[in-house]
């Protein structure tokens, strides 16, 4: 037959909550791939392999790419703020130092 589960009825202890444990976990892709590196030099001391100068050349091209990317994103950053910055001194010429305004006005109070 089936097991019924006693209820308890219980007024002043009440269960612990669960808690919730979170341990996080970081990754560092550039940390990691230097200490690969620095294991293959070591290792590399007595003698290279293909193997080992076709990683390290892989590693060197990765590293300089990265650099790239990164400085091409600088420069487009540099460029939007310039573009940004002229429209807004644009306005603010517009705006303060032209008839554009009461003109505006005047048109529609006509």
């Amino acid at each position: 037959m089936h097991k019924i589960k006693e209820m308890k009825i219980v007024f002043f202890r009440r269960p612990k909550p669960r808690h919730f444990r979170y341990t996080p976990v970081y990754w560092d892709e550039e940390k990691e791939k230097l200490n690969e590196r620095k294991k293959r030099i070591e290792k590399a001391g007595k003698e290279k392999t293909h193997e080992d100068i076709k990683e390290d050349l892989r590693f060197q091209i990765d590293r300089k790419w990265r650099k790239y990317q990164d400085t091409t994103k600088q420069k487009a950053h540099f460029t939007r703020f310039l573009v940004y910055l002229f429209i807004l001194v644009f306005f603010v010429y517009f705006i303060f130092f032209t008839n554009f305004v009461n003109n505006f006005i005047s048109f529609f109070i006509k």
